[in-house]
């Protein structure tokens, strides 16, 4: 078995509201109306994504200045409060998830999940959306830490190349296919945390000889 996971997220969560920072932005899961309050508390605007209505309405009731509407789109985790049964689960399209989470909640929503280039922010700001947020546009630039050979499968890759699955954390996540994730396969899957630190071995041995067929892209 692995070692166990780092898990005392509640220690981690009191150094940053102690940090002095403006955002506190979150993801797999609702913060809650007593930690959002006490953010509020600190100054702090509290930011937090949904995939599909019921979770955003559940965030706007916790208070949260911004729900970020996450469409199916999107690279990187998925963004459930819990991981559903299957990966298809909360996979709206973000040109229908927006407008949707926009009539449902009160606040303010940002689109997320294949904006990409300028025209398609556009296109959410006409759905509603006060504004976007741009993830996998950034890991390519020459300011990324991301290794090169990161940044190459991204610039190699289409969007038919990518997949969701839980093989490379344990939650759902959109990634590129590669040699990882076709050995893989169907291989029986740990819990979030404990399946991270089964393959940190493998993904941190795969950057440092910049073998991208082996990373969790």
């Amino acid at each position: 078995l692995p070692s166990a996971p780092a898990a005392d997220i509640l220690e981690k969560v009191e150094i940053v509201l102690e940090s002095g920072t403006a955002v506190f932005s979150v993801g797999l899961g609702n913060p809650g109306p007593e930690l959002v309050a006490r953010c509020h508390a600190k100054g702090m605007r509290v930011i937090a994504m949904a995939t599909h209505r019921e979770d955003a309405l559940a965030l706007d009731a916790s208070g949260v200045d911004a729900i970020v509407a996450q469409g199916g789109e999107a690279g990187g985790h998925r963004s459930h409060f819990a991981k559903p049964a299957d990966a298809g689960f909360g996979a709206v399209r973000t040109f229908v998830l927006v407008p949707e989470i926009v009539d449902a909640v009160r606040v303010h929503v940002i689109a997320s999940g294949g904006i990409v280039v300028g025209r398609r922010l556009v296109a959410a700001r006409a759905l509603g959306a006060q504004a976007a947020m741009f993830g996998t546009r950034f890991l390519a630039t020459q300011e990324s830490t991301a290794v090169a050979a990161y940044k190459q499968a991204l610039l190699a890759a289409s969007s038919g190349d990518t997949m969701v699955t839980d093989v490379a954390s344990g939650r759902y996540a959109r990634v590129i296919r590669n040699a990882f994730t076709a050995r893989y396969g169907d291989g029986p899957v740990l819990p979030f945390g404990w399946q991270g630190s089964a393959v940190a071995d493998l993904f941190q041995g795969a950057r440092e000889v910049g073998n991208a067929d082996y990373m969790g892209l």
